[in-house]
C-alpha cells in the first residue's frame, strides 16, 4: 500500500511539471499569435496605401486623360495629394527631369507618353523592393500579391506560399490541440488524486452523487406509538410459542445427526446457541424467523488454529475486515484442555506443555483443495447432508415436512397440512476459543459471491444480545429504544417491498442502535422521546451512508462496557467499516442511496396511510 502511494505521489509531480512546461507554450503561442495579428494589420495598411499610389501613378500617366490645362500651365491643375507626394519623392531620387520636361512646349505629345511610361515603370521597381523589404514573411507577401492581381485566383500557388486563412487555421489548430492536451492532462491528475483519496482510509470526500437530500422527517411520538401498536409490535406470546417449537425440534433433529457415523468426516456437532431478533426482542413482520447457530469441531487429532486478519491494519476498502481464517492441525495432544474450550483462567493440571508433532493438516477433513484451510461451502454442505440423513430417520414421528431452502444456506421451512409454515435457520458455526465469538459459514448473498470461500465472518452476536439486555435494565420503564429499532426495520422492509433488495440489512440498523445506545444518557430513551431517538437513528443512518462508513459496534469501540466482557484484542483493534462494499463497488453505493432517500420520503406518508385506513376499516365496521 505505501508503495503504491508512493508511485501515485511520483506521477501526480510529473503531471504537475508538464502541466507548468503545457502553461508556458500556451503563453508563448499567444504571444506569437498576437505578434501575427499585428503584423498582419500593418502590412494590409501598406498594401492599401500602395494600392492607392499605384492607381494614382496610372491615372496621371494615361496620355489621352492629361488635361489641356496642364499643357499650358501646370501650376493651375489641382494635384491630388498622394499624387504630390510621389512627385516630391520622385524630385528627391533625380526624375524631377521628366516633369521638367512635359513643361516645355517644344516636347511633342509622344515624348511625353513615352517618359511617363518609363517613369511609371521605374516607380513600380522602387514599390517592388519597398515591398520586399516590408514583407519578408511569404505568407504575407502571398496575401498582397492576391490583393493586387486578381489572376492570382486563377493562377497555382508555389510551394512555398500560404494565404492569410491558412495561417490563421494554423495557429487555431495549434492552440486547440494545446488547450485540449491540458484539459486532458488536469483530468487525469484529478483522477490521481482522487485515487489517492479512496486509499486514504482517512479520507471523508462524499461524491457529490451520493449525497441524500431528503430531510429527516418523522412524525411525533403519539403517532409513532399509535402505528407501532397496530402494523409492528408482535406479541410476546407468540414469540415464546414460535421459539419453543424450533428449539424442540431442532434439538431431536441434532440429536439424530449426532448419532449418524461418518467415515471420511467425523465433526462434533455441539448444542445450539439463539441468536437474532427473536431472542432480542424485537422481532417484526407477520412471518417469524427463528435463529439457531450450531457450534461444530474437529474430533482428535485434528484441532483448529484461528488467524485473525486486519487486527493491526484497517482500511474502509478491505474484504477481510473482521474476519479470520480457519487451519485445520493434525497431532494434538489428547489433554482435556485441547479438546475442550475452556476459558483462559483455567488451569490444566494435566497438561505437559508439549506441542511436539502437530502440523498442518492439508487436504484435512472439510479443507479447501490442497490447503490446510477449512472451506466454508465443505462445511455447509456436510452439514447439510447429515442433517438431511438424520430427518430422514425421524422424520415418521412428525406430521410436517422440512423444506431445505436457497441451495447451500441455512434456511428451513417447516410446512404444515393446514398450510401455515415456520422458518428458522440452522446455521454450523466455529467458536473463537476462549470467547463467545463465533465464525459464522454463511454469509449474505451479496457479500457470498465476492468473498473467498477461506475467509470466516466474525460474528458477535452473543455480545449484543448481551448489550441489548444490559441496557434494557438500566434504561427508564417502558423505553423506546426497541421500539425505535422494530419501526426502522419495518419501514426498511416497506421500502425494499417498492425498489427491491439493497446493502442495508437489519445488522446495519441494530450496531446503529448500539452506537446511541452507548453514547446516549439513560433518560434519553424515555417513551415520549421515541421520535427524537428515531430522527436520531436515521439522521446517524443517512451520514453513515453519505460517507460510506458506519463503524462496527464492538470492534475497535472503547465506549463498550466492561460488564460485556469482549476479548481485549477486539477492543484494542481499529475499528472496522461495514459499510465497505458502498466504498468498493460503486453501484452499490448509488443504489443504497436511493433506496434510503426514497425511505425518508416515503416513510411520513406511509405511516398516514397505514392509519387512516385502519381508522377507516375501524369506522365502517
Amino acid at each position: 500500500m505505501q508503495e503504491r502511494e508512493g508511485w501515485l505521489r511520483e506521477e501526480r509531480k510529473k503531471l504537475d511539471e508538464e502541466l507548468v512546461l503545457v502553461a508556458w507554450e500556451t503563453i508563448q503561442m499567444e504571444q506569437e499569435v498576437a505578434q501575427s495579428r499585428q503584423i498582419l494589420t500593418q502590412g494590409s495598411n501598406a498594401v492599401s496605401q500602395k494600392d492607392e499610389e499605384d492607381s494614382q501613378w496610372k491615372e496621371w500617366s494615361q496620355p489621352d486623360e492629361k488635361p489641356e490645362a496642364m499643357e499650358k500651365n501646370p501650376t493651375s491643375y489641382n494635384l491630388q495629394p498622394g499624387f504630390q507626394e510621389a512627385l516630391q519623392q520622385e524630385v528627391s531620387e533625380g526624375i524631377t527631369q521628366t516633369h521638367h520636361k512635359w513643361d516645355q512646349p517644344a516636347m511633342s505629345p509622344e515624348d511625353r507618353a513615352h517618359m511617363a511610361e518609363k517613369a511609371q515603370d521605374q516607380s513600380q521597381m522602387d514599390r517592388s523592393t519597398a515591398l520586399k523589404k516590408d514583407f519578408d514573411d511569404k505568407s504575407l507577401l502571398a496575401c498582397h500579391m492576391k490583393a493586387n492581381k486578381k489572376e492570382s485566383l486563377t493562377t497555382k500557388r508555389k510551394p512555398g506560399d500560404y494565404s492569410t486563412d491558412s495561417t490563421y487555421i494554423w495557429y487555431l489548430w495549434n492552440a486547440y490541440s494545446i488547450i485540449s492536451l491540458v484539459r486532458f492532462l488536469m483530468r487525469r491528475a484529478r483522477g490521481d488524486s482522487q485515487n489517492e483519496r479512496i486509499l486514504d482510509p482517512n479520507h471523508n470526500d462524499t461524491p457529490k452523487a451520493a449525497q441524500i437530500s431528503a430531510e429527516v422527517c418523522v412524525p411525533d411520538s403519539r403517532t409513532l406509538s399509535c402505528f407501532y401498536r397496530r402494523f409492528v409490535y408482535v406479541p410476546t406470546h407468540k414469540i415464546w410459542r414460535v421459539c419453543e417449537f424450533v428449539e424442540g425440534f431442532a434439538d431431536d433433529l441434532l440429536m439424530a445427526a449426532r448419532n449418524l457415523s461418518d467415515s471420511q468426516v467425523d465433526m462434533d456437532i455441539k448444542e445450539w446457541v439463539g441468536v437474532g431478533s427473536l431472542y432480542e426482542s424485537w422481532a417484526t413482520g407477520k412471518t417469524l424467523t427463528c435463529d439457531l447457530w450450531v457450534p461444530i469441531g474437529p474430533q482428535p487429532p485434528y484441532s483448529l488454529e484461528f488467524q485473525i486478519l486486519d487486527s493491526q491494519v484497517s482500511t474502509d476498502t478491505s474484504d477481510t475486515q473482521g474476519c479470520a481464517k480457519v487451519k485445520m492441525l493434525k497431532g494434538a495432544s489428547s489433554c482435556p484442555c485441547g479438546q475442550n474450550n475452556l476459558d483462559s483462567d483455567t488451569l490444566c493440571l494435566l497438561h505437559t506443555g508439549d506441542a511436539t508433532g502437530i502440523t498442518e493438516a492439508v487436504n484435512g477433513p472439510l479443507c479447501f483443495k490442497d490447503t490446510a484451510c477449512l472451506s466454508r461451502t465443505s462445511v455447509v454442505r456436510w452439514f447439510r447432508t447429515r442433517v438431511a440423513k438424520a430427518w430422514a430417520q425421524i422424520s415418521h414421528k412428525y406430521e410436517f415436512e422440512l423444506e431445505f431452502l436457497q441451495g447451500n444456506s441455512p434456511a428451513f421451512r417447516i410446512r404444515f397440512r393446514s398450510g401455515k409454515a415456520i422458518h428458522f435457520n440452522l446455521t454450523p458455526v466455529l467458536e473463537l476459543k476462549g470467547t463467545q465469538a463465533y465464525l459464522v459459514s454463511h454469509l449474505a448473498p451479496m457479500r457470498e459471491e465476492k468473498t473467498s470461500d477461506l475467509i470466516w465472518q466474525i460474528s458477535f452476536a452473543s455480545y449484543e444480545t448481551f448489550v441489548l439486555k444490559h441496557y434494557g435494565k438500566l434504561l427508564p420503564e417502558d423505553s423506546c429504544h426497541l421500539q425505535c429499532l422494530q419501526l426502522l426495520s419495518f419501514l426498511n422492509r416497506m421500502q425494499t417491498g417498492l425498489t427491491g433488495s439493497s446493502t442495508l440489512t437489519n445488522y446495519h440498523l441494530k450496531t446503529v442502535l448500539i452506537h446511541l445506545l452507548l453514547d446516549k444518557r439513560p433518560s434519553d430513551w424515555r417513551p415520549d422521546c421515541m421520535h427524537r431517538r428515531l430522527h436520531d437513528m436515521l439522521r446517524l443512518l443517512k451520514k453513515s451512508i453519505q460517507d460510506g462508513w458506519l463503524s462496527h459496534a464492538f470492534i475497535g469501540n472503547k465506549l463498550v462496557p466492561p460488564e460485556a466482557g469482549l476479548p481485549r484484542e477486539f477492543l484494542q483493534s481499529l475499528p472496522v467499516n461495514l459499510f465497505h462494499v458502498l466504498v468498493q463497488h460503486r453501484s452499490e453505493h448509488l443504489m443504497t442511496v436511493k433506496h434510503f432517500q426514497e425511505m425518508l420520503i416515503n416513510n411520513p406518508v406511509l405511516i398516514q396511510e397505514y392509519l387512516s385506513s385502519s381508522s377507516k376499516m375501524a369506522s365502517s365496521s
